[in-house]
């Protein structure tokens, strides 16, 4: 039985927890930003813009659980379907595009700091 409930999936109907995928990947530390960006307004409050971001990190990761999460995103990013913990400690799911890290190095049997971001978040209610 999966410990936390981080899912992800091409398709809503898709998403499978990542426990449970065919190669098991550990559940991530993640941040959760309501908003891509802000602006100082001239009364010296702030505004947030943009669409809410997260960012799913492990300390460390096998390359067999890399090219699992590589089946979900071919290019540098892929439009994907995910379920993360968001500021609240509740678990939300979204539309989101999935960006790859540069400069990984596929042939790594294990490689630290390894960290997907996930940019534009939609909601799915």
């Amino acid at each position: 039985m999966a410990r936390y409930s981080f899912e992800i999936g091409l398709t809503q109907g898709g998403m499978i927890n990542l426990e449970s995928l065919a190669t098991p990947v550990i559940p991530p530390a993640f941040d959760f930003a309501d908003y891509s960006d802000e602006i100082e307004l001239p009364n010296g409050r702030v505004r947030g813009m943009g669409f809410p971001r997260a960012t799913w990190r492990w300390g460390n990761l096998e390359q067999a659980e890399r090219t699992q999460l590589r089946t979900f995103c071919a290019g540098k990013s892929a439009e994907v379907y995910i379920k993360t913990l968001v500021n609240d400690k509740t678990y939300k799911t979204f539309r989101a595009v999935m960006v790859w890290p540069a400069g990984e190095d596929p042939t790594c049997d294990i490689l630290l700091d390894f960290e997907l971001a996930f940019r534009h978040l939609v909601e799915i209610v």
